[in-house]
């Protein structure tokens, strides 16, 4: 429902300030609520192996999450502006890198490939804002022309 009810209230210029963070908070946790309760519902393992799983796909995303924390070294700031209004642009690139290895990675878990898409989110906003904050925006923005131009109609 979020990837449906978001670029409405972005257009709109609804998700600035506080009403934005609360949709995008509810909106997230309604989200991933599901996603969990169908990695340990319909894996086809018992609860327990299940669990299991699933905690060891959230220990390697943890552990992802502190890697995209960490500072960046300047060359790769720099290669994201050199190359973002290029046909390069290492940041799309980039971004589709981790989608692609976060979505490898629950496959290999057997897990729902929702929940890969959902910590490859995450991580990636991580990862932008941490290197290059001042153009996170600009990135995300052609991620979401993507994801909503194509993915979205695509998979609904």
């Amino acid at each position: 429902v979020l990837g449906a009810v978001l670029p409405i209230l972005r257009d709109a210029g609804r998700l600035e300030g506080r009403f934005g963070s609360v949709v995008m908070a509810f909106g997230s946790v309604g989200e991933f609520g599901p996603i969990i309760a169908m990695a340990l519902l319909f894996s086809g393992r018992s609860p327990g192996a299940a669990s299991a799983v699933l905690a060891v796909f959230a220990a390697l995303t943890v552990g992802a999450v502190f890697w995209a924390m960490r500072p960046r070294p300047p060359w790769f700031a720099r290669i994201i502006a050199l190359t973002l209004h290029s046909s390069g642009q290492f940041a799309v690139r980039f971004v589709m890198l981790l989608l692609a290895g976060m979505l490898g990675l629950a496959h290999v878990f057997g897990l729902d490939t929702l929940l890969g898409a959902f910590a490859a989110g995450m991580l990636t906003r991580l990862v932008l804002q941490g290197a290059v904050p001042e153009r996170s925006g600009e990135i995300l923005g052609r991620i979401e022309a993507i994801g909503f131009g194509f993915l979205v109609p695509f998979f609904y």
